[in-house]
């Protein structure tokens, strides 16, 4: 890939991020603005990211959940993500990685190799999980861990004004 006619801010020194699903983030060395019509090779060499196989089974009789939502991030966001509406996979997450679960009920993530992360998951009329704390994974190396998620239930919500009448529109 070539980026022509960068310009450095101040002339001070660059570095070239890259990021590519699977592997952990590339940083290239620090050049100096070149002149111009001159190339600078910047080789970056992308380590595969550890990965996390997440399989979510109904809490009741263990069978796998397809379709579920799993989601890899910190603790803080992570359980009112997972809960959020179905087009959480649409949003820009930062700080997440998230998947859905196949017929198995499998989902892999790849997660970063130096810090701790968390993993839930939520499926259609089930209790989302509660986010399972995991330990930084070496290169490498690949875990397995099981999330197991309740029957939930539906709540029907009808909303009248103040002589009965029904009301559309209102937030819920």
């Amino acid at each position: 890939y070539c980026v022509p006619d960068l310009r450095p801010f101040r002339n001070r020194p660059l570095r070239v991020r890259v990021n590519a699903p699977g592997y952990l983030e590339a940083l290239s060395p620090d050049f100096l603005p070149l002149p111009k019509g001159r190339t600078e090779v910047a080789p970056l060499r992308l380590k595969p990211a550890p990965r996390l196989r997440v399989r979510v089974l109904a809490a009741e009789n263990d069978l796998p959940l397809a379709d579920a939502r799993v989601m890899v991030g910190t603790a803080n966001g992570l359980p009112s993500l997972i809960a959020s509406e179905e087009s959480w996979e649409r949003q820009s997450l930062v700080g997440t990685n998230f998947a859905r679960t196949d017929a198995d009920g499998v989902a892999w993530l790849t997660v970063s190799a130096s810090s701790p992360f968390h993993v839930a998951a939520s499926a259609r009329e089930r209790v989302p999980s509660e986010p399972l704390a995991c330990a930084a994974l070496p290169l490498g190396e690949d875990r397995e861990v099981v999330l197991r998620l309740a029957k939930g239930g539906r709540v029907r919500v009808e909303v009248r004004d103040s002589s009965g009448n029904p009301v559309q529109g209102v937030g819920i």
